[in-house]
């Protein structure tokens, strides 16, 4: 394959392996981190008393709600700096709504008899009886 470059060289043998040892490296890495955490918490656990357990769930908790708020109104704010460092919100600003128009639809009108048409067939219902069928009676 004749390489022109547009695009990047496709990857080496030895890129490749370096990347696969990479990835089980941090794999390993990840994994005994995992197990010393797990170690730690349950250390913890046997040695803490309830009250101490629950206040540190609580501060745990709360710091994970406040950290992702915090992110949240860093990213609008950052938002924002960098719509005015543009000059969009002022653009926004000062341009109109635009407002678009629909116009009623046309009602179409079914199409009237012919002048002079006479109607003169008219039809006659006919009453009908019934007759009750198991009931004694007059």
């Amino acid at each position: 394959m004749t390489y022109y470059g547009y695009y990047p060289p496709p990857p080496t043998e030895a890129n490749r392996r370096e990347k696969k040892a990479r990835y089980v490296a941090l794999a390993y890495v990840g994994l005994v981190v995992l197990v010393a955490v797990g170690v730690a918490v349950y250390v913890m656990l046997q040695r803490l008393e309830t009250d101490v357990l629950t206040a540190i769930a609580t501060i745990g908790c709360a710091s994970v709600i406040t950290l992702a708020n915090l992110t949240l109104a860093l990213m609008a704010f950052l938002r924002a700096r960098d719509r005015q460092a543009n000059g969009q919100a002022s653009a926004a600003l000062m341009t109109p709504p635009q407002v678009v128009v629909i116009p009623p639809m046309q009602v179409q009108t079914p199409p009237l008899l012919p002048q002079g048409a006479p109607l003169t067939q008219v039809e006659t219902v006919k009453p009908r009886h019934f007759t009750v069928v198991g009931e004694d009676g007059p």
